[in-house]
């Protein structure tokens, strides 16, 4: 399609562009100034059943298989003015991502949406719970305690190990509670005492030296035991006499009676009794009772300490009853041992009493067993506490106190209830994230692909069209605006200095100073291309592509029409738009095209119109149209036949210039080559033989009568038919040469 500046070209590239995605606004842009009808348009395509209408506003439908090629395009997608910005990358990486990865990209954002959605919730929800509630808490953590069916005892119980971090000096110091003693006298064995005897020890004699010792009063055993020492003692110079009156002891019946009653077994056994009477003192005597008594109100103030810590035991005793079962035991065995101490070879038993006194003294023991083990369940919670407090911060305490509190407050009937809705509406998050991930794997392993395939592309068409560059490191990168793709330009001439398109530094080599304006436009056309070729449904593609070779030079012009040939064999159809009556004709001319149009914008009144346009008319060269007059001068008589004549030379000279380009540049006069053709004749560089020399020198002979350089009355000099045609005839042989 050609068309004049100001004949609406672009409009109509506006056209299709806002049929593509269904946006109004490039239409709404392009209306008429002063104009006050509402745009309407048309278009009927051969896939379609019905024509595309644009009316009211709107399209009747969108055509998403167009893709432009116009200035919209590479200010979206590759520059704008002389750099790469934050849109351009973007728009960049959406297109390199293709269809796929776009649908991919949505399904991604509505999770991502979809989770914003659940934040917004969970704030809400979370602001119903009152903070006081939380103590410190995450609202995720308080939502999560777990039920505890006996909370109250866990909080009393941490509460007194916070106590207890608070007193811990004192906790440090405080002692253990002592265990009572519960000492049981063993009635066996004071039983065997009491009934033991001396076989030894005659009875009578006994009884002779009791009596006698009772006559004595105080102090006569100790009197008789030392005169029975002293005659042990000096038996070798005394014999059997008395040492006080020398008299012989052998037939006193009462000296023989002491030698028994003062024998080691006897004594011992004498001894025995007072070493239990003694015992027994020591045990349930007054200053061990007392003693007892002391440390259990000792115990009773420590345990009263504890209680502030610990779930302390009651520790409860009746210690006045077991002192007095204590007291009465003792007494009753003591009046007892003194009788065997006064006859100590009188068996004795014990008497009721007092094996009632030692049974009501063994229930008393256990009473104090059942004390003695609450005085131990108290020591080890006591240390328990007391290893707490010196390894456990006080605050760790409070926090533990903290939770627990809260983890009562959080199953309060007024509190669950929002606790649950948060905790389902973070379990629908999570759902949702969990969808999100996997849709990121999905974009991840697409972006993986895509990015070097179109790398690839984009190079492959830049050497098609005669780049002296290409572009490297194209990846995907995410932004807070969003994802975006960047890459770097790397000059053919210098593969070791890429310039990344993110370089704006003042100064240094960036995209507006290593790329001219045609490499731009040259990389834009790539780009285009590239996504093209990277599209599964180019098969069905309308493209259309507006002034490609707009700044680019001759040899990349052509390259461009080569691409679009080429492309044109790939996709639906092909609309190419232009201002440059060369390209189109260029493209008209291509072999092969099969369903081709030619189109021209053309002016009508204060507007356009589209028409038919006879490429023809517009493409042929003037060398072609002086061929065409002579080869129809040849067939029929012209009304101007002086036409024929003045196209004779110039039709010799294009021929010559075609033929012999080397010996006939542009500028070069007939004469001077047929100076040079002649001088070559016969020769290894010979150019023309003698016959043609001689003939193209009468062609130009006769054609320089109508020629301005050589003949001033060219305009009035005399044509006869049969001559002019007789030299037509040789000038068309002549240029038909090989």
């Amino acid at each position: 399609m050609y068309a004049e500046n100001a004949r609406g070209k672009t409009t109509l590239v506006s056209i299709f562009r806002s049929l593509q995605t269904g946006d109004p606004l490039p239409i709404r842009e392009r209306r008429r100034l002063g104009g006050t009808r509402a745009a309407q348009v048309a278009l009927a395509f051969s896939d379609e059943a019905n024509a595309m209408v644009f009316q009211d506003g709107q399209w009747s439908a969108a055509k998403a298989n167009i893709a432009v090629f116009d200035e919209q395009f590479i200010n979206d997608n590759v520059y704008s003015g002389l750099v790469v910005q934050s849109p351009q990358r973007e728009g960049l990486h959406g297109l390199i991502v293709g269809a796929r990865g776009v649908a991919l990209l949505r399904s991604l954002q509505t999770e991502v949406d979809a989770i914003e959605k659940h934040n917004v919730q969970l704030r809400t929800l979370a602001a119903t719970i009152p903070q006081k509630a939380l103590r410190g808490l995450t609202i995720d953590q308080f939502c999560e305690l777990p039920r505890l069916e006996d909370i109250d005892a866990r909080i009393e119980e941490a509460g007194k190990a916070v106590s207890a971090a608070q007193q811990q000096e004192a906790i440090t110091k405080m002692r253990a509670l002592e265990e009572l003693p519960a000492i049981e006298l063993p009635p066996e064995a004071i039983e065997t005492l009491l009934r033991e005897q001396l076989p030894d020890v005659a009875a009578e004699a006994e009884r002779r030296v009791s009596a006698h010792l009772q006559r004595l009063g105080l102090g006569g055993e100790a009197w008789v035991a030392q005169g029975q020492r002293i005659q042990h003692e000096h038996r070798a110079e005394l014999g059997e006499d008395c040492p006080y009156c020398a008299q012989s002891l052998a037939p006193s019946a009462l000296a023989q009676a002491y030698s028994q009653h003062f024998s080691a077994t006897y004594n011992e056994l004498k001894a025995k009794i007072q070493r239990t009477i003694q015992r027994l003192d020591q045990i349930y005597g007054a200053t061990a009772l007392d003693r007892i008594r002391a440390q259990f109100s000792e115990n009773s103030s420590k345990s009263l300490f504890w209680s502030e810590f610990i779930d302390a035991p009651q520790l409860e005793a009746d210690v006045e009853a077991f002192l007095a079962a204590a007291i009465r035991a003792r007494d009753s065995l003591l009046q007892q041992l003194k009788q065997k101490a006064e006859a100590p070879l009188e068996a004795f038993s014990l008497s009721t009493g007092t094996q009632e006194a030692l049974h009501a003294l063994t229930v008393q023991c256990r009473t104090i067993d059942e004390y003695n083990s609450r005085v131990r369940e108290i020591n080890e919670k006591a240390a328990a506490v007391r290893e707490a407090v010196s390894v456990t911060s006080l605050q760790t305490l409070r926090d533990d106190l903290a939770r627990l509190e809260a983890g009562k407050d959080r199953f309060d009937p007024s509190i669950d209830a929002k606790c649950s809705a948060y905790l389902s509406e973070k379990a629908a998050k999570k759902s949702t994230e969990s969808r999100r991930s996997a849709r990121k794997r999905a974009l991840d392993a697409h972006l993986q692909n895509v990015f070097p395939a179109f790398q690839e592309a984009i190079n492959l068409y830049l050497r098609r069209l005669n780049a002296g560059f290409r572009i490297d490191g194209v990846k995907s990168l995410n932004t807070r605006r969003g994802p975006s793709c960047v890459y770097s330009v790397v000059i053919d001439n210098s593969p070791n200095h890429p310039v990344s398109v993110n370089s704006d530094a003042i100064g240094e080599p960036s995209f507006k100073t290593v790329l001219s304006t045609s490499d731009r436009n040259t990389l834009a056309l790539a780009v285009f291309l590239a996504s093209i070729s990277q599209d599964e449904e180019r098969p069905q593609k309308v493209v259309v592509i507006d002034d490609p070779i707009n700044s680019l030079d001759e040899h990349r012009a052509f390259a461009t029409v080569s691409e679009i040939r080429r492309l044109a064999a790939e996709v639906e159809q092909v609309i190419v738009l232009s201002h440059s009556r060369p390209l189109v004709c260029h493209l008209w001319e291509s072999p092969g095209q099969i369903g081709r149009i030619a189109i021209e914008v053309a002016r009508s009144g204060a507007g356009s119109t589209l028409r038919i346009w006879d490429v023809s008319t517009h493409g042929v060269t003037e060398h072609d149209k002086r061929h065409a007059k002579l080869r129809t001068y040849l067939d029929n008589q012209v009304d101007n036949p002086r036409e024929v004549a003045e196209a004779i030379r110039p039709t010799l000279e294009a021929f010559l210039r075609v033929a012999y380009p080397e010996h006939f540049p542009p500028g070069t006069l007939l004469g001077r080559f047929r100076l040079i053709a002649s001088q070559h004749v016969g020769g290894a560089t010979q150019i023309l033989c003698q016959n043609d020399v001689d003939e193209l020198a009468t062609l130009t002979d006769y054609a320089n009568r109508f020629h301005h350089d050589t003949n001033p009355a060219w305009q009035t000099a005399d044509i006869n038919d049969a001559e002019l045609l007789a030299f037509v005839r040789r000038v068309v042989a002549f240029t038909k040469r090989a």
